[in-house]
């Protein structure tokens, strides 16, 4: 198989040399299972390795942006079709063999997936393939790839240091992706970078509540997962999908370059109103499943809420109109304090359902 693979190498190039030495590792997958060959395993890594190295670095990316459609997609789609193969023959007491299969395979299906968003934004909206919403799209693959480790744990099977490992560098690679769209692809800070789309579902949508809405998915299912570390993509998740808001209500007032300068009343006051929503679609959610944490961090957006009033926004209002917007907003505050009051209460009842009013908690009254 050896001088199989040597001599691929050298009468054939580019995509097919690659799918050969794809399916030279499913024929060895194969053998091995038929007829217990373990060794065979040193050449399905080391036929690994030089299927990623072609794929990633040598003609690599390079090469995919250049090559004919039909290339790329034979060259990765195949691979990647190959390797799934590979993936679901392979004896899983081969612990080391298969870690190593695993890896290359979610890898390269995530190079696979990012280089052709790449290639279809290309093609069919050639302005914005390096986009905000393009590397938003980008870094979801790469999200999504280290989601799928992350809830492959779950189960017992391959080491779990490598599931690990696979989310931490699928997981980094993609948070770098999104901090170079929340900073120098913002469309807020750079006038190359124009909201585009219709309103809502927008490329604003794409490049921010997409990944917040991954990020606070693995926050509320993946329950398996240690408690600071959800909180933690909860986080992020609530960051992104606020940005979002934002940007999405200064794109409304100010068209598609949101760089420009200043603010207008409206927009002043759509940011409050949002903020105070948003801040009572947590305080209800808390409700709803008895978070007190979550009930303290609606009464911080509340808090907020409310200093931007004073501090902002009242400097906008004259006459009526800030007498009204006041008791408008003063209103709102008593009812959310009350129903935090009272949903408090009927918590501690619940937690006490045998102290009722003739009980105190030294045992019932004499007569």
């Amino acid at each position: 198989m050896t001088l199989m693979a040597l001599a691929l190498i050298l009468m054939l190039s580019e995509a097919a040399l690659t799918l050969s030495l794809a399916a030279m590792v499913l024929a060895a997958v194969l053998l091995d299972r038929k007829f217990n060959m373990a060794y065979l395993g040193i050449f399905v890594i080391a036929g690994l390795s030089v299927v990623g190295w072609r794929l990633v670095i040598d003609p690599g990316v390079i090469w995919a942006d250049r090559a004919s459609f039909p290339q790329f997609f034979a060259a990765y789609g195949g691979t990647v079709g190959l390797l799934v193969a590979s993936w679901a023959v392979i004896r899983r007491d081969r612990i080391k063999t298969f870690a190593v299969l695993d890896g290359a395979m979610w890898t390269i299906s995530a190079t696979f997936a990012s280089l052709l968003i790449y290639r279809l934004i290309d093609a069919y909206a050639p302005l914005h393939y390096k986009s905000h919403a393009a590397f938003g799209l980008y870094a979801l693959v790469w999200l999504m790839s280290a989601a799928n480790q992350l809830w492959r744990l779950r189960t017992p099977g391959i080491r779990r240091w490598i599931r690990i490992t696979l989310a931490t560098v699928y997981g980094l690679f993609g948070l770098l992706l999104l901090v170079l769209v929340a900073t120098i692809l913002n469309p807020l800070l750079e006038l190359a970078e124009p909201a585009f789309g219709p309103y809502v579902l927008d490329s604003l949508f794409v490049a921010y509540t997409l990944p917040g809405l991954l990020f606070l998915a693995v926050a509320i299912r993946f329950d398996h997962l240690h408690r600071w570390l959800r909180y933690a993509f909860a986080g992020i998740g609530g960051l992104l999908i606020a940005l979002y808001v934002g940007l999405e209500i200064r794109r409304f007032w100010r068209g598609d370059n949101l760089t420009v300068a200043g603010t207008t009343d409206a927009e002043l006051y759509s940011y409050t109103v949002a903020m105070l929503l948003v801040a009572t679609a947590v305080l209800f959610y808390a409700f709803w499943t008895h978070s007190k944490w979550l009930r303290k961090l609606a009464l911080i957006g509340i808090g907020l809420t409310v200093a931007k009033v004073f501090l902002i926004d009242i400097s906008g209002l004259t006459g009526l109109t800030r007498v009204f917007s006041f008791l408008v907003l003063g209103l709102t505050l008593a009812g959310l304090a009350w129903l935090d009051r009272w949903f408090g209460a009927r918590d501690a009842g619940a937690q006490n359902p045998h102290q009722g009013p003739g009980n105190s908690p030294a045992g019932p009254q004499d007569g």
